[in-house]
């Protein structure tokens, strides 16, 4: 995966076309549909306006990590689980599920 195929997928996940994205990200739909085909890449200030808009850590937009968030990856440190092979959603689930753990252990004591 790269960071064309990448962007192209979140744009198509919230079923937007480039010119919508490109109009939201304040830049041209050229220059949107060069990122997409990865014939030309954005400046640093255009990654961080992408993964702000769609709530996503660079390093996901770059393809250097699957998890969307730098979050999950915080999460998964904390707990020590071995997380590999799992999505953004199960991770969330996980996360959850021993915040559950923790407030029924608390409400016993």
């Amino acid at each position: 995966m790269n960071f064309g195929t990448r962007l192209k997928g979140l744009r198509k996940e919230k079923k937007l076309s480039q010119l919508e994205l490109s109009k939201a990200l304040d830049i041209a739909n050229s220059s949107l549909s060069l990122y997409e085909s990865n014939k030309r890449f954005p400046d640093q200030e255009i990654l961080k306006k992408i993964a702000d808009f769609f709530d996503v850590s660079i390093d996901y937009l770059l393809a250097y990590s699957d998890h969307r968030s730098d979050a999950l990856q915080a999460t998964r440190a904390f707990h020590a689980i071995d997380l590999y092979g799992l999505g953004d959603e199960d991770i969330q689930k996980i996360d959850e599920y021993v915040d559950f753990l923790k407030a029924k252990k608390a409400n016993k004591l």
